[in-house]
C-alpha cells in the first residue's frame, strides 16, 4: 500500500520564510501587483516564441525552407538554449538584481524576435531564435524567486498557481494577437514607411515584438524585494551524492516528463499548418479557434491537473508521477483521431479535450521533484531537470513530426497523419516512461520521508 504524501502544490519550491508581502493590507496587494507584471511577461514570452507557428507557410515560400528545417526553427534552434541557459540563468538570478535582470532579459528576446523579422536565410533564422532562447531563459527563476519573497508560505501556492495559469492565457492569446498580427501586417508594410520592403511574415515578427519593451519597462517598476536568506548555505548534501541513487527515478522523470511536453509544443508548431494544408483554413482563423481552447480549457486544464493530484494523493504516495501517466496515456489516442478526423469542425472539437488534457500535468512534474528533493538542493535540481525535459520537449516534438512528413509520407498535405501519429506514438511512450518508474519514484519519496523524520 503506498503511503500518502501531502501535496503542498508548489509551496516546497520555494524558502519557506515570509517575504515582504506576508504582512496584510498594501503590501500583500503589492504582490499581487508583481504577479500580475510577471504574468505579463509569460505572455509576451509565448507571443515571441509561437509567433513563427502562424507563419510557417510564407516563410517557407520566401526563404525556400523545408518542413525538416521548420521543425528545427520551432523546436531546436530555440530549445538548445532556451534549455542550456536556464542554469546560468539561476545563479545570476541568485546573485544580482532580478528586477533589472529580468527587464534586460525580456528586451532581448524581443530584439531577437525583431531580428527573426529581419532574417532572409535558414541560418539567419535560426540564429535569431536561438537568441530568442537566451532571453526567455531568464523568466522562470526570476520570476519564481521574486515571487517567493513577496509571499509568505501559506499564499505561495495561491500565487504561484496564478502565474503558472499566465502560460495557457500566453500560449491563447499567442494564438490571437499573432493572427491578428498577421492580417494587419501586410497594410502596415504599405502604410509605414519603416516597414516598406518588408514581407507581411517579417513585419508580423516586428508586430508582436513591440508590446514585449512597454513590459520591460513595466518590470522597472518593480521593487526588488530584500531575499530571505542566502543561497548556498552549509551543512546539505552534495548534489551528486543526492543524484546518484536517483538516477533511475530521474531517467525516467525526464524522459516521460520532456516527451508529454513535446506532444504539447509539436502540436502547437504544427495545428495551423495542419488545418491550412489539410482544411484550406487560413492560419488566422486556426489560430483564433486554438487561442480560445486555451485560454479556457487550458487554464482549466492546470487547475484540475493540480486538483486531482491532491485527491489522488490521499490513496497514493505517487500520485503525481501517477496521474501525469494516466493523461499520457490517454492523450495518445486523442492525439492521433484529433489530427487525421477528416473533417475541420471535428478535428476542433477533438482538440478541446486534448487541450483540457496536455495542460493539466503542467504542475505535476515539477511537484513531483518538489517532494523528494531537500531545500538546500533544490535551485540546483530543478534546473537539471528542467534543462533536460525542455531539451526533450522543445525539441523533438515539432522535428519528430516534419520527419515523419517528408520522409515517410513524402507529402506536404500528409501533415495530418504526420502529426497524429507522431504526437499519439510520443504520448504513448511518455506514459509507459512514467508508469515504469513509479516504483522508483516511491523508493525516493520513501528517502525523502526518512530524511525529514532523522
Amino acid at each position: 500500500m503506498d503511503r500518502p504524501v501531502e501535496l503542498p502544490a508548489m509551496a516546497m519550491a520555494l524558502p519557506a520564510q515570509p517575504g515582504p508581502a506576508s504582512a496584510p493590507g498594501k503590501a500583500a496587494r503589492y504582490g499581487w501587483y508583481v504577479v500580475g507584471v510577471l504574468v505579463l511577461a509569460y505572455i509576451a514570452a509565448f507571443l515571441d516564441r509561437q509567433i513563427l507557428s502562424l507563419l510557417v507557410g510564407p516563410i517557407k515560400r520566401d526563404i525556400g525552407i523545408s518542413d525538416v528545417q521548420i521543425g528545427l526553427l520551432q523546436g531546436l534552434a530555440f530549445a538548445i538554449f532556451y534549455s542550456t541557459c536556464i542554469l546560468p540563468a539561476g545563479w545570476l538570478v541568485d546573485r544580482f538584481n532580478r528586477r533589472n535582470i529580468l527587464a534586460m532579459a525580456l528586451a532581448i528576446w524581443c530584439l531577437m524576435t525583431i531580428a527573426c523579422g529581419l532574417s532572409r536565410s535558414f541560418p539567419e533564422l535560426f540564429m535569431a531564435r536561438m537568441g530568442v532562447g537566451i532571453g526567455e531563459a531568464v523568466l522562470g527563476p526570476a520570476a519564481f524567486s521574486l515571487i517567493s519573497n513577496y509571499f509568505a508560505k501559506d499564499r505561495l501556492p495561491l500565487a504561484i498557481s496564478v502565474y503558472s495559469i499566465g502560460g495557457s492565457l500566453g500560449a491563447g492569446l499567442a494564438y490571437i494577437f499573432g493572427a491578428f498580427a498577421e492580417r494587419m501586417a501586410a497594410p502596415a508594410t504599405a502604410a509605414l514607411p519603416f516597414l516598406q520592403g518588408f514581407a507581411p511574415w517579417q513585419a508580423a515578427f516586428f508586430i508582436v515584438a513591440a508590446p514585449g519593451f512597454a513590459i520591460s519597462l513595466l518590470i522597472l517598476t518593480i521593487r526588488e524585494p530584500a531575499r530571505a536568506r542566502v543561497a548556498g548555505a552549509q551543512g546539505g548534501p552534495s548534489l551528486r551524492a543526492f543524484l546518484s541513487p536517483r538516477s533511475r527515478f530521474l531517467a525516467h522523470y525526464c524522459l516521460g516528463i520532456g516527451l508529454l511536453t513535446s506532444v504539447s509544443y509539436a502540436n502547437m508548431a504544427w495545428i495551423p499548418a495542419m488545418f491550412e494544408r489539410t482544411y484550406g483554413w487560413a492560419t488566422a482563423d486556426t489560430a483564433r479557434w486554438l487561442g480560445l481552447m486555451m485560454l479556457v480549457f487550458g487554464t482549466a486544464g492546470i487547475l484540475a491537473g493540480g486538483m486531482g493530484a491532491i485527491r489522488l494523493s490521499r490513496r497514493h504516495a505517487d500520485a503525481t508521477l501517477r496521474l501525469a501517466a494516466i493523461i499520457a496515456l490517454v492523450l495518445a489516442p486523442i492525439c492521433l483521431v484529433a489530427a487525421i478526423a477528416g473533417n475541420p469542425y471535428l478535428s476542433l472539437a477533438l482538440y478541446v479535450p486534448f487541450t483540457f488534457l496536455s495542460t493539466s500535468f503542467v504542475s505535476l512534474g515539477p511537484t513531483a521533484i518538489q517532494l523528494i528533493t531537500p531545500d538546500a538542493l533544490r535551485g540546483r535540481v530543478n534546473g537539471i531537470a528542467l534543462m533536460l525535459v525542455n531539451i526533450i520537449g522543445i525539441s523533438v516534438g515539432p522535428l519528430v513530426v516534419a520527419l515523419l512528413t517528408d520522409h515517410l509520407f513524402g507529402r506536404e498535405a500528409m501533415l495530418r497523419w504526420g502529426l497524429g501519429i507522431g504526437s499519439g506514438l510520443l504520448s504513448l511512450t511518455a506514459g509507459l516512461c512514467l508508469l515504469t518508474g513509479l516504483s522508483a519514484y516511491r523508493r525516493v519519496l520513501r528517502d525523502a520521508s526518512d530524511i525529514e523524520e532523522a
